[in-house]
C-alpha cells in the first residue's frame, strides 16, 4: 500500500528542503490566533475555497478574489469543534484557491496579487513560491494543486494585466525547475485543472475571460509536454475537474446560461480519448 501521510520527521525535512530551493518569503506575514467565537461571517466576503488538511482535523478557508476591499486572510478551523484556530495574513489582495499537499500537509494559496504562497501550519512558516516579483508579470494566480506524490505543483493563471496570455505551469518542488507550461491566447483564462493520481497527466480547462464564448478541456502528458486530446465546448464554462483514476473517468462540473437561467451539468469524460460520456443537467 502506498504511503498516505508522511511522518512528522519527514515533513520537517521536506519543508527544510523547500526553504532552500525557494528561499524567498513574503514582505509581511502574520500567524494570528483565531477567536473562539464564530464561525459566522469571518471573511466578510465570498468564500471561494475550502480544503481539508490530510494531517490534522482542520479545514482552511479563503476568498475575496478580485474584490478591491476583499478579506485577504486564510482561516484555519478545527473540524470537530468549529473553532477558528489560526488566521494567516500575507497576501495583499483576495485569494482564489487553496490546496493541501496530501503527504506533507503543506498549504498552498493562489491570489489576485499574482502570487502563490506555501504555508507550514505546524511550524508557522511561509514561502513565496512564485509571483510578480519573481516572474516579472502581472498575471493573477487563480488555481493551485499538488500532485499526489508531492513532487509537483500546478498553477493556473486566470487574468493577465499585461499583453501576454495566461498560462498553466508546473514546478518541480524538489528542484525548483519549471517542468511544464501551456500558454493560452490573450483573452483566455484557466478555469479548472486536475492532476492524474500518478502525476503523469494534467487535465485543465480554459475559457474566455468574459465567459461568453467557448471552453476547451485539454489533457496533457506532463513529461512529454504533448496534448493527448482536447475537447471543445461552446457556450459553456467548466468550474471544476476531478480525475477519478480508480474509475477511469474525469468528472467535469460545468455551467451554461439557457433561456436566461443558469444550468449546471455534471459530465463524465473518458481520460483516454476525451469523449464526453454523460452530461446530466441540474438547475443552478
Amino acid at each position: 500500500m502506498a504511503e498516505i501521510v508522511w511522518t512528522k520527521e519527514k515533513r520537517e525535512e521536506f519543508w527544510e528542503h523547500l526553504t532552500e530551493v525557494f528561499p524567498r518569503v513574503p514582505e509581511e506575514c502574520f500567524f494570528l490566533d483565531g477567536t473562539q467565537e464564530g464561525p459566522f461571517k469571518k471573511h466578510k466576503t465570498s468564500v471561494l475555497s475550502c480544503k481539508f488538511s490530510p494531517i490534522a482535523n482542520q479545514m482552511a478557508s479563503a476568498g475575496g478574489g478580485r474584490i478591491p476591499w476583499a478579506d485577504r486572510s486564510i482561516r484555519i478551523w478545527d473540524t470537530d469543534s468549529g473553532k477558528e484556530l489560526l488566521v494567516l495574513v500575507a497576501h495583499f489582495r483576495g485569494i482564489y484557491d487553496l490546496a493541501f499537499d496530501p503527504k506533507s500537509g503543506i498549504l498552498a494559496s493562489a491570489s489576485e496579487d499574482y502570487s502563490v504562497f506555501l504555508w507550514n501550519l505546524e511550524e508557522k512558516d511561509v514561502i513565496f513560491l512564485t509571483g510578480q516579483g519573481i516572474d516579472g508579470q502581472a498575471i493573477v494566480k487563480g488555481h493551485v494543486e499538488f500532485s499526489e506524490d508531492s513532487l509537483l505543483i500546478a498553477i493556473g493563471e486566470t487574468k493577465s494585466y499585461e499583453d501576454v496570455g495566461s498560462s498553466i505551469f508546473i514546478l518541480n518542488l524538489e528542484t525548483g525547475q519549471e517542468v511544464f507550461r501551456h500558454t493560452l491566447d490573450e483573452d483566455d483564462a484557466i478555469s479548472a485543472m486536475a492532476f492524474s493520481p500518478d502525476g503523469n497527466d494534467l487535465t485543465f480547462a480554459s475559457d474566455k475571460w468574459d465567459r461568453t464564448d467557448e471552453t476547451v478541456i485539454w489533457r496533457y502528458d506532463v513529461a512529454e509536454n504533448t496534448a493527448n486530446w482536447s475537447l471543445l465546448l461552446r457556450k459553456m464554462a467548466v468550474r471544476a475537474l476531478y480525475d477519478l483514476h480508480s474509475h477511469k473517468v474525469i468528472i467535469a462540473s460545468m455551467q451554461a446560461e439557457i433561456h436566461r437561467e443558469y444550468v449546471c451539468y455534471l459530465a463524465t469524460i473518458d481520460p483516454d480519448n476525451g469523449r464526453l460520456e454523460k452530461n446530466t443537467p441540474h438547475l443552478a
